[in-house]
Parts: structure tokens; sequence; C-alpha cells
């Protein structure tokens, strides 16, 4: 299957820059994001896609029921209220490689979505960027659980937004006096 574009949404727990380490020795790292959906986004194509890979494992009359909207393990996460403002709805998208991460402008040479470097990943890819995905659904079925997931297959920038963790850099954070003097100019020069 195609992988599917959203709409722009909300960047909410990245591990982007590096995999997230496996909550059980068996597990394996990977990269993730969610992406919050504001109240009004359209999400009609995803889980159209979502439903034809449900039909395609379970069938017509089972598929169909595979597709949920609500709290853990379903499709579309609405357990929204005490996590995001003006939200309906996020989904989680992993990957065991890293996704392609790019930004809304042109590179001049590709004249494609220029590819964030390496070193600016945790910068530009924050909690609570504007973004969008590229992800495509997948059929899960273990012998604990069943339903469907997302695979992240890339993430771009969109726009600059409040971050969600209120994060902020110790140099933006504290005025500095001009006329101190550092103890030791070791290493400043």
């Amino acid at each position: 299957m195609k992988p599917l574009i959203t709409a722009v949404v909300t960047l909410s727990y990245p591990w982007l820059d590096k995999a997230q380490p496996p909550k059980k020795p068996t597990d394996v790292a990977k990269y993730s994001a969610a992406f919050v959906f504001a109240k009004g986004a359209e999400v009609a194509e995803l889980k159209a896609a979502a439903l034809d890979v449900a039909t395609e494992k379970w069938g017509a009359t089972k598929g169909p029921k595979m597709v949920t909207f609500g709290s853990k393990g379903s499709t579309f996460r609405t357990d929204v209220e005490d996590k995001y403002t003006d939200a309906f709805a996020y989904l989680t998208a992993r990957s065991e490689s890293q996704p392609g991460l790019v930004f809304l402008h042109a590179d001049p040479e590709t004249k494609k979505a220029a590819k964030v470097p390496p070193e600016l990943i945790k910068k530009v890819f924050y909690p609570g960027a504007k973004v969008r995905g590229l992800v495509t659904p997948y059929a899960y079925d273990h012998p604990e659980n069943k339903g469907i997931g997302w695979a992240l297959v890339g993430v771009q920038k969109i726009a600059d937004a409040s971050r969600l963790d209120n994060r902020v850099e110790a140099e933006d954070a504290f005025e500095a006096d001009m006329n101190a003097v550092p103890a030791s100019l070791d290493g400043l020069l």
C-alpha cells in the first residue's frame, strides 16, 4: 500500500533522532511519533486505508470492527482530553528504521523537500511542532492482541508552535551579565 500523508497535525512524543529503547528485552528499538489531529481535521483517507487493510486481513465481516476509535489499542486514540487541547484523536506510528525527515522548503539542487540534517532533528521536530506525517496502515495479529497499526515512513516540518513539553533553552531563559567575567578563559578562546 502506498504511504498516506496526514493533515497538518501536532507532533507529540517524537523519537526521530534515535530509536526508542524497547520496553521488553524481546522487543526491538523503534523510531516513533504521535500525530495529534485537531478537532475537525480530515482523517477519512486514513480511516479508509485502515479499513482496506483490515478487510484484507480479516474479511468483510470482522475487518471493519478492527478499525477503532477509542483508548489504548485503538487504530485512532480518542482519549485526548487530559493530554491535548483542541484535539479529537491521535495515532502513533513506528518503524525500526529511521523515517525520512524533511523541511517544507525545497533543496535548491534537487528541488525536492530539503532533508533535515541529523544534528538538527531534535531542534526541528519537538513536541508541539506542526508537521505532516507519512504513514502506512498494517494489520497485526499477535496472541495477546490484534488490530491496525501505523508504520512511520516520514515526517515533514510545516511550522513552529508552542512546545507541549514547555522546554526552553537555558541560554534563552537566563539573562547574561555582560560585565561578568568567566572564572577561567580556558576553552573559551
